[in-house]
């Protein structure tokens, strides 16, 4: 079994070590809360990081927050960052974001939204898929597909729908957004 030691150095941070050395938790007056799962210069599989809510049998399970503090007088509030660490062989992790399978009951929606503010442009949105510099390789792919209706009653399949913003300036210059879809260039074969 796995043991752990508690430091805490010079400067007030207060550590949770392995046996050998390497930091689990790490918490700094002055840097915040570090997590880091178990290191290994083997060639066995870095440490997992699980977090789960709490289970009930009888109703609701328990939710999961990740949010940052709001700002101050001035500034910016936090940023929150999801990132797969690099390879130097092989391919890098996956990002998965996906809802629960529901019975006697929807599943649960997904939602992703850019707020409103009242200075400057509104907030962008980029979705940018994988490039390759592979030989034999082909540039990553977007899939957009509705819902199906499986059951074999009248239902109607899930919709799309895509619509450019409005605008309600004054102005006669001042038009609604517009929608552009445009085609790879090619080097050699057809675009």
């Amino acid at each position: 079994s796995s043991s752990f030691n508690f430091k805490v150095d010079d400067h007030g941070n207060f550590k949770l070590a392995d046996a050998a050395g390497f930091n689990a938790i790490r918490v700094s007056t002055h840097e915040g809360i570090e997590i880091e799962s178990g290191t290994t210069t083997a060639t066995a599989t870095g440490g997992d990081i699980t977090l789960r809510t709490g289970y009930s049998t009888a109703t609701s399970s328990g939710a999961m927050r990740f949010n940052t503090a709001n700002s101050g007088i001035k500034g910016t509030s936090g940023a929150i960052s999801i990132t797969t660490g690099t390879t130097s062989d092989g391919s890098s992790g996956e990002v998965n974001i996906v809802t629960g399978i529901a019975k006697s009951g929807k599943a649960g929606d997904m939602n992703l939204m850019i707020n409103t503010g009242n200075v400057g442009d509104g907030g962008s949105f980029s979705l940018d898929v994988g490039d390759t510099t592979g030989a034999n390789g082909n540039g990553g792919s977007i899939t957009v597909v509705a819902g199906h209706a499986n059951d074999g009653g009248s239902n109607d399949g899930g919709s799309i729908s895509v619509t450019a913003g409005h605008s309600k300036g004054t102005e006669r210059s001042d038009d609604g957004g517009s929608i552009s879809v445009s085609a790879g260039e090619a080097l050699t074969g057809n675009g």
